[in-house]
């Protein structure tokens, strides 16, 4: 097991309920990485061997291209947290000198609009195309993989700054909703910092899983509702946030996870 692949970010249980209120017939897979182990790994190891191990050569022109060490972290964390959710989303296993060969059968591409794609050969070189989505903020990358439609995951660290451009992705009865229907209590209090970028994270994922064809505008994503989940066994607990977006007949759920200093925002959409 990599030491910066972080496997406990949430019970399974807890996915299996995100997704249950998601899409019940739908499949997909999360993975999360820290960017401060897979850099103390990377200056130990050595940038580029590390790197060859996940990245193809198509991948790797780019991150040695990258001047900083901070975004080659984050381009290289994003890369292994969507590939290996495409690992646990297809049961995919390897262990030993079979890894290597694993990670370089997967590769990672955008179409024409940005939007990243994956495509990983199987045992008899047939192309599989599967749809994935990465985001990176802080401390961490994170993606996600679908087995059928579009998916838009972001990751966003809660900080203040988010109060000084609320009116570039949110509107005044947005911020009421949210300030009523957050939960509060002595050891979970959102203070509004912390529900705008819940909403922000939301919009963002939004714009990923829709922007096949037009990424959306913030303002044509309105939030009309939000459901709080609070699991009965004891797992952790999170919030539905349901969408309307002009031209879509119904609602679109994403689900919001909230983490310490940090909030998870996922969604699927066909």
């Amino acid at each position: 097991m990599n030491p910066f692949l972080i496997e406990d970010f949430a019970t399974p249980s807890t996915i299996g309920q995100c997704q249950n209120h998601l899409n019940p017939h739908g499949t997909f897979a999360i993975c999360m990485v820290s960017l401060d182990l897979l850099g103390k790994d990377l200056a130990r190891l050595g940038d580029e061997k590390l790197a060859s191990i996940y990245l193809v050569p198509e991948e790797m022109g780019r991150f040695s291209s990258f001047t900083y060490s901070k975004r080659r972290y984050e381009f290289l964390g994003g890369r292994i947290a969507a590939k290996s959710a495409l690992v646990k989303l297809l049961n995919i296993h390897s262990n030993g000198t079979g890894s290597y060969k694993l990670w370089q059968n997967m590769h990672i591409s955008s179409d024409e609009k940005g939007r990243p794609y994956i495509m990983v050969h199987d045992d008899e070189k047939k192309a599989i195309l599967t749809d994935i989505s990465i985001s990176h903020s802080g401390d961490f990358a994170v993606g996600m993989a679908l087995k059928t439609g579009c998916c838009g995951i972001d990751i966003q660290q809660i900080t203040s700054r988010v109060m000084k451009v609320k009116k570039r992705f949110s509107i005044e009865s947005e911020e009421m909703l949210l300030s009523a229907s957050i939960k509060k209590d002595s050891s979970t209090t959102e203070a509004p910092n912390t529900y705008m970028t819940m909403l922000w994270a939301a919009k963002e994922s939004l714009r990923k899983s829709l922007g096949r064809n037009r990424v959306p505008g913030f303002m044509e994503l309105i939030l009309v509702g939000v459901d709080m989940i609070l699991p009965k066994n004891g797992d952790e607990f999170f919030y539905v946030f349901n969408f309307r977006s002009n031209g879509m007949k119904k609602h679109i759920k994403v689900i919001i996870l909230p983490l310490t200093k940090y909030v998870l925002a996922f969604n699927e959409t066909s």
